[in-house]
């Protein structure tokens, strides 16, 4: 019998076919607008991340739920092709593959609307029943794309093996508000984000507070400012972006959480796993859709020369 290595990271992921049209400017209330450059690619948070940290060169598993159907076929053979392994990957014959559609304005800002489909199952009991396939992992992350009651069952598992966990809060849950995250290690919001988490009316009151209720770190993510981080024991730090030329952002906070996971997991200190996350999450803005910005650990050595 052939023993297969456990992957180092293991992502609990959404799962998304994303509809992407750019507009001069977001339409107002009951306006019809025209776009133009439509596109159809394959998307979710959770899958963008495991892409990016398998682009890093990172070993990574992913344990998701898709529809039996063409868009499933398709999410099979990117992650095969993006050498993230799928041997977890839950399909359903009665529940389709998860879509979302997006407007991109002329600055390179976007408004995503989503329909979970299949994804929409990954509930806690879902979660419980594939925790087994998590074993070995060095870090698990999760989304709140999926429930997130679902997402936190997740950092249970993490936190049950002895792994590293990180919960990405994107999108934004209201369920998080008041839940527990004595789980997570790290939660990694950006500014928006963290303000409905816990409405302290700045980064740092925000990113302290959440400090607070996780075991390891926040971190929030700011755009063009970079990112910031916060320690429980009152420890702040803040990693610049690049300045580029920004073509579209909607990639950008996956790429992030990608590159972190795979900085640490190579044994990168925190702060310097920051640093390169944010480097990496400026390179993602400079190019349309999501699949083809995520960079690969060349790119960023190429930036960095």
């Amino acid at each position: 019998m052939i023993t297969v290595p456990h992957a180092d990271i293991v992502v609990f992921a959404s799962y998304l076919v994303g509809h992407s049209v750019v507009v001069d400017r977001f339409p107002d209330g009951g306006q019809t607008l025209t776009g133009r450059d439509y596109a159809k690619g394959p998307g979710g948070k959770g899958s963008n991340q495991a892409i990016q940290a398998a682009r890093m060169g990172a070993s990574v598993s992913i344990i998701a739920s898709i529809g039996r159907d063409s868009d499933g076929d398709e999410a099979m053979a990117l992650w095969e092709g993006e050498g993230v392994r799928t041997a977890d990957v839950v399909r359903s014959a009665d529940v389709p593959t998860g879509v979302g559609f997006i407007q991109i304005n002329a600055e390179g800002e976007n408004t995503i609307v989503i329909d979970l489909g299949a994804t929409g199952l990954m509930t806690p009991s879902f979660i419980r029943a594939n925790a087994a396939a998590a074993k070995g992992a060095k870090i698990v992350m999760a989304q709140s794309e999926f429930p997130a009651a679902g997402a936190l069952e997740a950092m249970a598992v993490g936190r049950e093996i002895g792994a590293l966990t990180i919960l990405n809060p994107a999108p934004m849950d209201a369920f998080l508000c008041e839940a527990d995250l004595s789980n997570v290690d790290l939660i990694t919001p950006n500014e928006g984000e963290a303000e409905a988490l816990v409405h302290g009316g700045s980064v740092e009151a925000n990113g302290r507070a959440l400090a607070a209720r996780v075991r390891k770190a926040a971190v929030i993510t700011a755009g063009s400012d970079g990112a910031y981080w916060f320690l429980p024991d009152g420890t702040s730090g803040h990693a610049p972006a690049r300045r580029v030329d920004v073509v579209d952002t909607t990639g950008a906070g996956d790429a992030f959480n990608g590159i972190l996971a795979a900085g640490l997991v190579r044994g990168l200190p925190l702060d310097e796993a920051i640093r390169l996350a944010s480097q990496g999450a400026s390179l993602a803005c400079t190019k349309r859709e999501v699949i083809p910005s995520l960079p690969y650990h060349a790119d960023l050595m190429e930036a960095a020369r």
